[in-house]
Formats: C-alpha cells, sequence, structure tokens
C-alpha cells in the first residue's frame, strides 16, 4: 500500500523540481487541479487514483508510475527514455 503522505510529498516535489504551480500540472497534464491538490495534502491516496490521471501525472512529470507511486525506481527493462527518475 502507498504511504498517502510520502506519495503527497513526491508529487509536490517532482512538481516544484519542474518549476510547475499545480493549476500548471493541471493543465500540461489534464488532471484537475483540485484532485492535484488533494493528492499532495494527503485528502486522497496515489493507489485509489485512477490509473491514468497516474499516468499522466508521471508522463509531465518525467517519471515512471512505479516512481510516483512508491518513490523506487522501475526495472531497467521497463523504463523508457521519456520516464526517468529524477
Amino acid at each position: 500500500m502507498v504511504d498517502t503522505e510520502v506519495f503527497g510529498v513526491r508529487l509536490a516535489r517532482l512538481r516544484t523540481l519542474r518549476g510547475l504551480s499545480q493549476s500548471a500540472l493541471a493543465r500540461q497534464s489534464g488532471v484537475g487541479q483540485a484532485l492535484i491538490s488533494m493528492l499532495e495534502d494527503g485528502q486522497r491516496q496515489g493507489a485509489r487514483t485512477q490509473s491514468n490521471r497516474l499516468w499522466a501525472l508521471a508522463r509531465c512529470l518525467g517519471v515512471s508510475m512505479e516512481y510516483l507511486l512508491c518513490g523506487q525506481l522501475a526495472p531497467r527493462s521497463r523504463r523508457t527514455r521519456a520516464h526517468t527518475e529524477p
């Protein structure tokens, strides 16, 4: 199970590292700003969020879904150039 607080902190850190506001990430990913805010604040669990929304966030942040959810690198054979971890 994903720790809600850790997931939210990771999401916020990745977003700020990319120089994005919540609203900018929302525009680029197609995920609502309210959901991004709830995820970052720990009001909603990443593991309970629809996978297509997590995929869109991960893609915009340049990480794999595994890294976004768990903070762990995906096995090398599953990584793509577009989804490298920080």
